[in-house]
């Protein structure tokens, strides 16, 4: 569960910073 929290946690930031876009979010 871990995981999916980590993952939720960087695609939020991602939004909130989108000049710094995580490697994750370029999967969607």
């Amino acid at each position: 569960m871990d995981d999916y929290q980590e993952e939720l946690l960087e695609f939020h930031a991602a939004e909130r910073d989108p000049a710094e876009p995580a490697e994750d979010a370029t999967e969607m």
